[in-house]
This record gives C-alpha cells, structure tokens and sequence, in this order.
C-alpha cells in the first residue's frame, strides 16, 4: 500500500470517456449493426462476424477475442 494521493489520467476524465462513447455510438455502433444484420440475413454470403464482452481484465479480452477468431 502506498501513501500518495491518486491521479487521474487523462484517458480516464469524465470528458475523454464521452468522446469515446460519442466516437461508438456515431461510428461503431452502426457497423455493429450493419455486420450483425448482414450475418442474419445472408449467413453464408456475410464475413464472419464475432461479437465479444469487452468487460473484464486485458488477458481475458484477448482470451475471447482469440478464441471467437479460432471458431
């Protein structure tokens, strides 16, 4: 345990978050949308599509993520 007071970083202040959050809902959420729809509609026509929890720790991410690639 140490004694000195938390920082907070810069990728970690209330307003970089909502960058991030405007970032996925104007351009990410869409693609979601569009490649999950696609696979729906034309499975065997639509490239694979995986979707993953990023919730959790670094090495459990990249656990999921290698194993959705390897399905």
């Amino acid at each position: 345990m140490t004694v000195e007071p938390p920082i907070q970083r810069d990728d970690d202040k209330e307003e970089t978050v909502a960058k991030r959050l405007e970032f996925y809902s104007a351009q990410t959420r869409p693609l979601v949308a569009y490649y999950s729809s696609w696979a729906e509609t034309a499975p065997n026509e639509a490239p694979k599509y995986r979707a993953i929890s990023g919730m959790g720790g670094v090495d459990e991410i990249t656990d999921r993520a290698f194993k959705a690639l390897s399905s």
